[in-house]
């Protein structure tokens, strides 16, 4: 399993482990509640440069072992905006903006009573980067956030 070192803001460094499909807002998230800090206020940096924290960590072109720094910043807000592009089974490509803390299972009721999605024998499904949530009750636990 890969793993990256992240040194924070009191000097000390953690390793955390990561998979490829492992968020890097999760590594923020990590490190923070081991410190005891808000991870809504701090950013990741490598190399000086600020890094994208809702991308995996297989696309962040980080390297295993990575030396990262958690920094003071704005990091993943609460309020943040988020666009989504769903494309229905028919081919059919839905797009809208929603608040970061928003539910799948908003999304899916939006678009359900705007009449974009035909109802289905069977739950809905969501898959994202081969991530899949599915039912009811997983699309209502499931934000855009996580």
């Amino acid at each position: 399993m890969s793993s990256v070192n992240v040194l924070c803001p009191g000097g000390k460094r953690f390793k955390v482990k990561v998979n490829p499909s492992k968020r890097l807002l999760e590594v923020v998230e990590d490190v923070c509640k081991l410190q005891s800090l808000d991870a809504s206020q701090h950013i990741l940096k490598h190399n000086r440069k600020t890094l994208d924290l809702s991308v995996a960590f297989r696309l962040s072109g980080l390297p295993n072992h990575a030396h990262l720094e958690l920094a003071p910043g704005r990091g993943a807000q609460s309020d943040a905006k988020v666009h989504i592009a769903l494309q229905t089974p028919s081919g059919e490509r839905l797009q809208k903006e929603f608040a970061s803390t928003d539910t799948l299972f908003a999304v899916f009721e939006h678009w359900k009573q705007a009449g974009s999605l035909q109802e289905e024998a069977g739950e809905p499904s969501f898959v994202y980067i081969q991530k899949e949530v599915s039912g009811i009750v997983a699309l209502k636990a499931a934000t855009l956030r996580s």
